[in-house]
């Protein structure tokens, strides 16, 4: 298991350049935050990439505003008045409260792949 440190780090010098604006000591925090929500014992071995993709997803929702993308592929843009739409998604990865970044789309799509467990 990697430190929320190492993590961050990670995050700041990813390839996509998108959070590399930030240090890794303003990014450890959203690690911490996003190692409340990650079980360990579920996760297992994804557990550190299950933890980046959250905390990914927190830093592009929580401070760009949701700026690492939209709930889904563009229908329909205009100039006058400035209008953007969305396409709504019919995957059951990006539905729900990890829609509105890339991050946590990645995120759901993880989560998919995860086994779970029927409570009768």
């Amino acid at each position: 298991m990697l430190t929320d440190a190492q993590i961050a780090d990670q995050i700041v010098n990813d390839i996509s350049g998108e959070f590399a604006q930030y240090t890794d000591d303003q990014v450890t925090p959203y690690v911490t935050e996003a190692r409340l929500s990650v079980s360990e014992s579920f996760w297992c071995d994804k557990y550190d990439i299950a933890s980046k993709y959250l905390a990914m997803h927190l830093i592009a929702s929580l401070v760009k505003n949701g700026g690492s993308g939209a709930a889904g592929p563009v229908a329909s843009k205009s100039a006058g008045e400035l209008s953007i739409s969305y396409m709504a998604s019919t995957s059951r990865a990006y539905t729900g409260l990890y829609s509105t970044t890339t991050w946590g789309r990645r995120y759901a799509e993880l989560l998919a792949t995860m086994p779970t467990a029927m409570v009768v």
